[in-house]
């Protein structure tokens, strides 16, 4: 038994034992506990109880950081924080991982911390953020262990939900408790924090009969300069902060100390998933066919004209622009659709005795599933030849990412089929993560604007679009230097100069728009510290390096 319960004075008995103590594991999900004991009568560890006061101060700092995407430097810091003293204490309370999801767990949620602050793209950094927020109660249940079922199991979306939405409510008064040390107060931490509390209210009456002195004054007013909008922005941190300091760590003691929370089972979320599985297999290839017959009427007579994108040739009589967007997104949408009516049929499907959907089922969905991975192969080869002929955007890096992540679902879906130890929900997630990551990761926007100059330098672009790279922000400043640098070498012009004086100057039309992107970029006030991300320090280095910006 762990030996931080039985510290603790627990109740929970490892169901193993309680059955007949032979130390084997009990049935997935089958909690026999009585429940944990009241949080006013355990007695937290020191570690603990510095945890439960930095959950307070997370919670703080998440509001101060809040809106993430505006913050990236700062939600970046906040995150990987948390995540890193969460860790320390676990370990120190000689708790171990339960198998190797909770690494994962941990690892996924501090890469996507990191590419808050890598990346500069807002709603990327928004989605990543939210991302590590939203994972940190089930990554505290995996490493515990207080899930419904060991491993990559398919009950992960109840786990999930389960860990978000239950197990921090049942503890979620525990961080004062903890915060005194203890069950009767008597730690040192609490008494000096209430010591500051009792000090709190003598010290601004000093104050103000000191303020007679006017450098005194000054110095107070210098470091409590406060406006009416400071204050009610501290106030909501503060408030709202102690309630997130409450979830945080009622989600850590709930998993820690495996309290029984609600009557869900892993042989409950089974049963009801089996009793949903209504759709008998003649209704599912029904549903199925008809389908595949417009699939086959449409591979057939537009073969020729598709498969032209993988030999890179265009159909007679059509231009890039005409061929690639023709058609595009609806392939895109149809694929898509295709994906999901295949894994809302095989949800809903009754299976043979053996776990297995029927013979026919089986067929109709590897037919659906081909056709939807020939669809999307299609539909990205024709976007390969738009991106060669015109360049990048964030709405075809997003679209042809999208694609990506459906084949790859849809390929595991399929596999499955014939493969029963591929568990397609939880396998389909950590791909989406994985692909999501290595988005995030890549910056796109940054990534957008190379292409595009490197390309448009090179010769196979035959324009640049400088008032796309120019939305795009931070990532955009390196490659118009670049760009800037071109056009002075081919018209034999200082950008240093014009930027000041360009008055008499006949300049293309591109030129004049690399400029004014560049000195709107000069001219903007530099963002708080918390607002920085690595976008701004590599435009910050490319104007120094130009010569644009004195260090």
């Amino acid at each position: 038994m762990n030996e931080t319960n039985d510290r603790n004075g627990s109740a929970f008995r490892d169901p193993a034992q309680t059955a007949g103590g032979s130390g084997a594991f009990a049935a997935p999900g089958a909690f026999a506990a009585p429940g944990a004991p009241a949080d006013s009568s355990r007695v937290f560890s020191l570690a603990e109880t510095v945890f439960a006061w930095l959950c307070l101060l997370f919670g703080y700092l998440f509001f101060r950081v809040f809106p993430l995407f505006d913050h990236p430097l700062g939600t970046a810091a906040v995150a990987i924080c948390l995540y890193a003293v969460t860790l320390a204490v676990l370990l120190a309370e000689k708790k171990k991982p339960d198998g190797v999801l909770p690494i994962l767990a941990f690892a996924s949620a501090v890469v996507l911390s990191v590419a808050c602050f890598l990346c500069g793209d807002s709603l990327l950094r928004f989605f990543s953020a939210a991302y590590a927020a939203v994972l940190y109660p089930f990554f505290l249940t995996a490493w515990n262990g207080h899930r419904l079922e060991r491993g990559f199991s398919d009950l992960v979306f109840p786990d999930f939900v389960r860990a978000l939405f239950t197990c921090p409510f049942a503890s979620f008064r525990a961080v004062f408790s903890a915060c005194r040390g203890g069950k009767k107060g008597s730690g040192v931490i609490g008494k000096a924090v209430v010591g500051l509390l009792i000090a709190v209210i003598p010290t601004v009456v000093v104050g103000s009969l000191l303020s007679y002195d006017e450098g005194f004054r000054k110095i107070l007013g210098s470091i409590f300069t406060f406006t009416a909008a400071d204050a009610v922005s501290q106030l909501f941190s503060i408030l709202f902060g102690v309630l997130l300091g409450m979830y945080l760590f009622g989600a850590y003691l709930t998993s820690a100390d495996k309290k029984q929370v609600g009557r869900t089972t892993a042989e409950l979320c089974r049963d009801q998933a089996e009793r949903a599985r209504i759709l008998p297999s003649i209704t599912a290839v029904a549903a199925v066919l008809p389908l595949l017959f417009l699939y086959g009427v449409f591979f057939v007579s537009q073969w020729s004209y598709y498969v032209s994108a993988f030999r890179g040739v265009l159909p007679e009589g059509t231009v890039y622009s005409e061929y690639a967007r023709e058609g595009f997104f609806q392939l895109c949408a149809v694929a898509a659709l295709n994906f999901f009516l295949t894994a809302l049929l095989l949800s809903f499907l009754k299976r043979r005795e053996d776990g297995r959907p029927p013979v026919a089922v089986t067929a109709a969905a590897t037919l659906l599933s081909l056709s939807t991975l020939i669809l999307i192969a299609t539909a990205v080869s024709k976007m390969a030849l738009y991106i060669d002929a015109y360049g990048l955007t964030r709405l075809r890096v997003l679209s042809t990412w999208f694609m990506v992540v459906i084949a790859l679902c849809t390929l595991i879906v399929a596999v499955g089929l014939f493969w029963k130890k591929i568990k397609p929900l939880p396998s389909c997630l950590a791909v989406a993560v994985v692909l999501f990551a290595a988005l995030t990761l890549s910056s796109p926007d940054r990534l957008i604007a190379d292409y595009n100059v490197e390309k448009y330098l090179d010769g196979t672009l035959k324009s640049v679009d400088v008032e796309l790279l120019g939305d795009l922000g931070d990532d955009a400043i390196p490659a118009l230097l670049r760009l800037a640098d071109h056009w002075d070498e081919k018209n034999g012009t200082d950008v240093k100069t014009l930027l000041k004086d360009s008055s008499g100057v006949e300049l293309p039309r591109e030129y004049r728009l690399t400029m004014f992107r560049i000195a709107v970029r000069l001219d903007d006030p530099a963002p708080d510290l918390f607002e920085r991300d690595l976008s701004y320090f590599l435009a910050e280095k490319a104007l120094k390096d130009a010569g644009l910006k004195e260090d």
